[in-house]
């Protein structure tokens, strides 16, 4: 076959799987042998991320079992990716390396750092469009070509594309290492885990778990007018899942659109996964700013003591503080409680959105740069295409009108489970000695909030 090599180098990143996995396929099929590489970066892989390091173990062996039944080996090291992925090269007689591309700036310096040096070794570092429906720049503006900043417009134009349909991984070509001792991953992440168990609830990671998941998103008909209850069971689950990529977005968005049709809401998600990657690959000061730069200049509120409340699920509003306790539990948190919770940071506690965001990235299994920035950005008014400044989420509605009998809210304020839902409503109002009162005043605290973006905002029209 022209182009093809005799040994190539998969290296895995965020597509732990085999099926529908688009440079593993393409290197199956462009080699005689293909040996297969993960990395442990130490600078992904930090020690407080304990639920993201399980979820990934899991996978991990999961997918080393899945390369063993196809004769093959997952060569597991630690170090820098340039350094393993170039000596693997090197005592392997590797031809070529395939990789699926990210986006990140993180992931596009190292990847630039190996495709250096290979090139040093006259070998190619072929990388492969897999980890969303539409890359960036794919979807872009008509007059101009430029990116764009508001959904509504870049998913009427995203639809238009057509999705690949997902691909069967060719069988027998994975290869086991002649020379490279690749580590144990028992040991490697046994000393990274700081508890043996996690929470029962904690999603599982592997294709297995994945499997699970999509096989349930047929119960998923009524997703549009139940997602929003947190007590309810009526979401995918699969966001860990395609983060890693033990499935891939093409596997839910083509099971989805055949049950439901192309309307539906879990669709719509998968394209604000791709909106907001488009925006952090076109602008990446939205890591570090505001997209609208005037609210660079807001004020936070430097209180520690707020955001340790926030932080443990000790404010004294019920649905802020199960949602807090949930995501420290088990690494999950609701999509509405999200916003309700981050809606309270920003604009009831007036604490800085980046705080909640290297937060949630320290404790969501989830964690996807791009996406959790723009929702923070887009909760805080701050980003391309946010809700209005002047919009806050009233938490007490927010319970009242998606945890109306509390169950939600019982499962994780224990201390309330005694209570009425009705008294747990009221309990602002209530004097008990067992759960903490509010820590602000919610029509005190919004009136300061729109008080501070007001500011900002006529600052801004004196300027412009």
């Amino acid at each position: 076959m022209k182009g093809s090599y005799k040994k190539s180098l998969f290296v895995f990143r965020r597509d732990l799987r085999l099926h529908d996995n688009s440079a593993l396929i393409r290197a199956l099929k462009q080699s005689e042998h293909v040996l297969c590489l993960f990395v442990i970066d130490s600078v992904l892989l930090k020690p407080e991320r304990q639920a993201a390091i399980r979820f990934l173990y899991q996978s991990l062996v999961d997918l080393s079992l899945e390369i063993a039944r196809q004769g093959g080996e997952l060569v597991v090291l630690q170090g820098r990716p340039c350094d393993c992925v170039t000596n693997v090269v090197r005592d392997e007689e590797i031809e070529a390396v395939f990789v699926n591309r990210d986006y990140s700036p993180y992931s596009q310096q190292r990847d630039g750092q190996i495709e250096s040096a290979l090139k040093n070794l006259s070998i190619p570092l072929i990388q492969q469009t897999d980890l969303l429906l539409t890359a960036p720049g794919e979807v872009m503006k008509k007059s101009g070509g430029g990116s764009y900043t508001v959904f509504t417009p870049f998913y009427h134009r995203a639809r238009q594309l057509v999705v690949p349909l997902p691909k069967p991984c060719p069988q027998n070509r994975l290869t086991k290492p002649q020379r490279v001792k690749g580590l144990q991953l028992k040991t490697c992440f046994e000393k990274r885990l700081k508890t043996k168990e996690a929470h029962p609830l904690t999603s599982k990671g592997g294709r297995n778990e994945a499997d699970i998941l999509i096989a349930e998103l047929q119960k998923l008909s009524t997703y549009d007018k139940d997602r929003d209850f947190p007590a309810e069971n009526l979401t995918s689950r699969l966001s860990a899942h395609i983060k890693f990529g033990t499935c891939s977005v093409r596997e839910v968005y083509h099971l989805i659109r055949k049950q439901f049709g192309e309307g539906h809401g879990l669709i719509r998600s998968l394209f604000w996964r791709d909106f907001f990657y488009q925006v952090a690959f076109f602008f990446p000061g939205v890591y570090r700013a505001a997209f609208r730069q005037q609210y660079n200049a807001i004020i936070w509120n430097s209180s520690s003591e707020c955001f340790e409340r926030w932080c443990k699920g000790l404010t004294g509003y019920p649905i802020v503080d199960a949602g807090m306790r949930e995501l420290l539990a088990t690494g999950f948190m609701h999509n509405r409680v999200r916003m309700v919770t981050a809606s309270f940071l920003v604009k009831h506690l007036g604490i800085d959105w980046r705080q909640g965001e290297r937060w949630f990235m320290k404790n969501l299994i989830d964690f996807d740069p791009a996406v959790n920035n723009g929702n923070w950005q887009w909760v805080a008014s701050t980003g391309c295409d946010a809700q209005p400044w002047f919009r806050i989420f009233n938490p007490w509605i927010q319970q009242k009108k998606f945890d109306p009998e509390c169950r939600y809210i019982k499962q994780w304020v224990p201390e309330l489970a005694s209570l009425s839902p009705d008294k747990i409503h009221k309990i602002a109002s209530m004097s008990v000695g067992f759960y903490p009162k509010p820590v602000v005043d919610h029509r005190l605290a919004v009136a300061e909030t729109k008080l501070r973006y007001a500011v900002v905002n006529a600052q801004k029209l004196e300027h412009d």
